[in-house]
C-alpha cells in the first residue's frame, strides 16, 4: 500500500471512530434520561402504594353512616375503587418500569458493542500510523 492510500484509510478509520464515539455519547445520554424516568416511576409507585394503603382507612372513618347501604358501598368502594383501580395503576407503573429496564439494558449492550468496535478502530488506526511511519522512514 502506498503512503497516500494508508493516510486515506487512516482518515476513514478516524472518521468512523468519531462517529462511533458520538453514537456512544448519544446512547449514554439516553440511558441517563431513562434511568431518571425509571427513578421517578419508582417514586410514583411508592406514592400510589401509600395512597392505596391510606385510602382503605378513610372508609372506616365514616362511622356516622350506618345500615345496609353503607356496608354495600364500603365493600364495593374498597374492592373496585381502591383495591382494583389503584392495583391497576400500580401494575401499569410496574409494566412501564419493566419496559424501561429492558430498553436501558438494550442501550447499555449496544454501548458495549460499540466500545468493542471503537477498540478495533483504535487498533487499526494505530497499525496504519505505524505503517505510514515505516514508509516515511
Amino acid at each position: 500500500m502506498s503512503k497516500t492510500q494508508l493516510i486515506a484509510e487512516k482518515n476513514s478509520k478516524t472518521r468512523e471512530s468519531a462517529a462511533t464515539k458520538a453514537k456512544i455519547a448519544d446512547l449514554n445520554a439516553k440511558i441517563e434520561k431513562a434511568k431518571r424516568i425509571k427513578s421517578k416511576l419508582e417514586d410514583l409507585k411508592k406514592d400510589v402504594t401509600v395512597h392505596k394503603y391510606s385510602s382503605s382507612f378513610i372508609l372506616k372513618e365514616y362511622n356516622y353512616w350506618k345500615g345496609d347501604n353503607n356496608s354495600k358501598w364500603i365493600d364495593k368502594s374498597k374492592s373496585d375503587l381502591i383495591d382494583g383501580s389503584l392495583r391497576d395503576c400500580i401494575d401499569n407503573i410496574d409494566d412501564n418500569i419493566d419496559r424501561l429496564i429492558d430498553k436501558i439494558t438494550e442501550m447499555e449492550n449496544e454501548v458495549n458493542n460499540l466500545e468493542g468496535t471503537l477498540s478495533g478502530l483504535k487498533n487499526a488506526i494505530n497499525s496504519l500510523i505505524a505503517a505510514i511511519e515505516k514508509i516515511a522512514n
